[in-house]
């Protein structure tokens, strides 16, 4: 999961939550964004350092953890500088729709380095 940062390529870390998020039961998705956000929140730090990284950016949209006609949630997490107006960051942009038996998912990842 950290190779995303040594080559500075968003859709590796797309890629894994797509696959696992497709594969993981409706009760799990809460619990699989708190478990991804507190490792790169608490593990992953030092890896921004070391790789020259500035910043991450993880927008999700949609039904998460619900089924029927539930209201969509909106759930971001966002670690060091991740600006989008600041000429100096160079910045990498992927975005990509999860489809789930409850519905679909958007995730739009954005690094900045």
């Amino acid at each position: 999961m950290f190779f995303f940062f040594i080559y500075k390529d968003c859709t590796i870390l797309l890629n894994f939550i797509k696959n696992t998020l497709e594969r993981l039961n409706l009760k799990f998705h809460k619990t699989f964004f708190n478990l991804l956000f507190n490792i790169l929140n608490t593990n992953l730090k030092y890896l921004f350092f070391l790789f020259n990284c500035k910043g991450i950016k993880i927008s999700i949209n949609g039904k998460i953890g619900a089924s029927g006609s539930a209201k969509t949630k909106n759930i971001s997490l966002k670690l060091n500088k991740n600006s989008t107006n600041n000429k100096n960051l160079k910045l990498d942009y992927q975005k990509t729709l999860i489809k789930t038996k409850s519905g679909v998912f958007g995730v739009k990842l954005f690094l900045c380095y």
